[in-house]
């Protein structure tokens, strides 16, 4: 044989080759969304009318290497007009593992996924550049204006993608907006809380549960505005779509606190489900922007 090709012979042979799953997602991680009515994330869209909002509600698919999608329901009223909604699906080339919305109110949201193929965490940015919401006659002549929604696309950009084989899926996120971070919650052991800055494109671990035995186990991460407490980001262990798995009494939530809303974590607690909302009596802002 030809000692160059006997050469590209042994170097092909001992080339791995990657499949379409060569890193499969777990199959605990495989989402169902169901009729009860839960989501991955909601949020608000920037109206001008304090009498009108729209409102998305946002899940996913993951099921199969065929069935890979995001998914929103709208919910919209023009003001003035009767309340309408509608749906949208669109395909991804990754399986999403979690969503998180850039503010209560809100453009932009962050799908987190998962390739098969080559074992990396994907972070996605989705930014709807114009929203328009009217109230328009109702073909019969009714009194009342009916609420109609439409968008422009939304411009999606990859903004961070991990080294292959350095993480394992992502089984939650939240974005905490006064610190340009996405806080990532990935599958593994010790349990770990990361933040990936999304200006620098770097990684910085928070917690884990080496240190916070509370974290072992966690499966859940949000963020949200409390009028007494500030910005507070909450992990527990229940996952959206586990309709029959319901958190106990002695079940524990990690508490993280940024009062003042400048970016930084500043304390950290735990709280019983049944007493949250004794550690965190003040309601809820569902619309807070940035």
């Amino acid at each position: 044989m030809n000692a160059p090709l006997y050469f590209a012979v042994l170097l092909l042979c001992a080339t791995p080759v990657l499949t379409a799953q060569s890193h499969p997602l777990p199959s605990e991680m495989v989402a169902a969304f169901g009729p009860e009515h839960t989501w991955a994330e909601e949020m608000y869209l920037p109206v001008a009318n304090p009498g009108a909002f729209i409102r998305a509600r946002l899940t996913f698919e993951n099921s199969s290497s065929t069935v890979k999608r995001v998914e929103i329901d709208w919910w919209f009223q023009a003001a003035g007009a009767l309340p309408r909604s509608s749906h949208e699906s669109f395909d991804v080339s990754y399986k999403p593992t979690a969503i998180a919305r850039r503010a209560g109110t809100s453009s932009t949201f962050y799908v987190v996924g998962w390739a098969e193929r080559t074992g990396q965490v994907i972070v996605e940015s989705w930014t709807m550049p114009a929203a328009y919401l009217l109230g328009s006659a109702t073909p019969q002549g009714g009194l009342q204006a009916l609420s109609t929604f439409s968008h422009s696309p939304f411009i999606r950009e990859v903004e961070w993608t991990s080294p292959s084989g350095t993480m394992e899926p992502v089984w939650d996120a939240a974005c905490q907006p006064f610190s340009n971070e996405l806080l990532l919650l990935p599958r593994g052991t010790p349990t770990r809380i990361v933040a990936l800055n999304l200006s620098t494109r770097t990684l910085t671990e928070l917690y884990n549960s080496t240190n916070l035995p509370v974290l072992a186990g966690h499966r859940t991460l949000a963020i949200g505005r409390n009028v007494l407490a500030g910005m507070v980001a909450i992990s527990s262990r229940r996952k959206q779509w586990e309709h029959g798995m319901k958190l106990g009494p002695t079940d524990i939530e990690f508490l993280m606190y940024d009062s003042n809303s400048d970016g930084v974590f500043e304390s950290t607690g735990v709280a019983q489900v049944d007493s949250l909302y004794v550690v965190l009596p003040g309601d809820w802002d569902n619309r807070y922007q940035e």
